[in-house]
């Protein structure tokens, strides 16, 4: 069996770690701290904290700028909005850096690695209504289960919490049931926080509304996800599109796929219609999280779960090519609230990961 777990910025947030582009965008549009009035870089963040909450999606916020009137001083267009995008980034890519540093990779050692990998599984059993857990666990037992996974993360958190690749080991998940796990590949579909490893922008071209921005960045492969990924020779996107191209499920954890990776969707939808085996779970994240096993309330969770797969796809409005997904959404469910078991054998609900009990662990405040 394989499953490949797919993971977002969601995770960083639950170890404790201001990983948002919210939290990114106050440290970076702070008028108070010393700056240069007449930069071009000024110009930005003046727009910036006229309305911040349109950046909690940093990627299409400033793909939405109007840089013509933004550069309408600057004797070349072109220099000025790479040096716009290149301060933005690489401003981006040290926040991030200061805050996983918070987190202590040193301290984890193989025993919580391999309670983590407990967790993910177990929270993933008690996530299923009970209906449909004895199915899974029969996929489980049936052979080994290989690990893999696609991180749209810059920083390498989840990584460290995770066993080496090619790695062998037996996983008790509850008595009487023990699971053989081979560790794969973990790809980072954005980069990592390496020099000009990191990919920032967006995956639609038409996103960029500036013509003279968008041309610019389809000639030069820049901030358009996809090329920047063939440019620098990443292969992330390939080596994501791997990972769900043969696999028996598909767990997504802390992950919107919001408008900026629109095209990744349509990938992952798209193999949906291909791979009748594969199976989507998804955990929701949810700030009163309840006790659900089935009528409407249930109901209503799935159809949440659902959305996350269509209201961003390119081309939700082609009736031909939605006729196409609906059939398949039945392959998508999104996991119960809890309650779930804990690495110390507590109950509760929410965080079905544990992460606020890593985040003593692991994290500085």
């Amino acid at each position: 069996m394989k499953i490949t777990i797919i993971v977002g910025n969601g995770f960083d947030i639950g170890l404790g770690l201001k990983t948002s582009y919210s939290d990114f965008i106050s440290e970076y549009a702070d008028l108070s701290r010393p700056y240069d009035p007449y930069a071009i870089e000024t110009k930005l963040k003046e727009l910036i904290n006229r309305n911040k909450l349109s950046w909690a999606d940093a990627e299409v916020a400033f793909a939405r700028l109007s840089f013509d009137s933004i550069l309408n001083d600057c004797k070349e267009f072109d220099r000025s909005f790479l040096n716009l995008l290149s301060g933005f980034q690489e401003a981006l890519v040290k926040y991030l850096e200061s805050e996983e540093k918070k987190f202590a990779f040193a301290k984890v050692n193989d025993d919580l690695k391999y309670k983590f990998i407990q967790q993910i599984l177990r929270s993933t059993i008690e996530g299923l209504p009970s209906s449909k857990q004895g199915e899974f666990i029969e996929q489980l037992k049936a052979e080994t289960v290989t690990l893999q996974g696609i991180n749209f993360n810059y920083t390498r958190t989840f990584d460290g919490l995770l066993p080496s690749l090619d790695d062998n080991f037996k996983i008790a998940l509850k008595e009487g049931l023990e699971v053989q796990i081979k560790m794969g590949e973990i790809v980072h579909i954005h980069g990592t926080l390496k020099e000009k490893d990191a990919i920032f922008g967006v995956t639609d071209p038409q996103l960029i509304e500036s013509k003279r921005a968008r041309e610019l960045c389809q000639l030069g492969r820049i901030f358009l996800k996809e090329y920047q990924d063939a440019e620098l020779d990443l292969k992330g996107y390939e080596s994501a599109k791997n990972l769900v191209r043969d696999v028996d499920l598909a767990l997504i954890f802390g992950t919107s796929m919001g408008l900026s990776d629109s095209s990744w969707l349509s990938t992952l939808v798209f193999y949906l219609g291909m791979n009748n085996k594969l199976r989507i779970m998804l955990h929701l994240y949810s700030q009163n999280p309840m006790k659900i096993n089935n009528g409407m309330a249930y109901t209503l969770l799935q159809k949440n779960g659902r959305e996350l797969f269509i209201h961003s796809l390119p081309d939700r409005d082609d009736e031909i090519e939605m006729n196409s997904v609906w059939p398949k959404l039945g392959q998508v469910t999104t996991l119960l609230e809890g309650p779930y078991t804990r690495m110390d054998d507590s109950v509760g609900m929410g965080d079905p990961w544990d992460l606020s009990g890593l985040s003593k662990k692991l994290v500085s405040r």
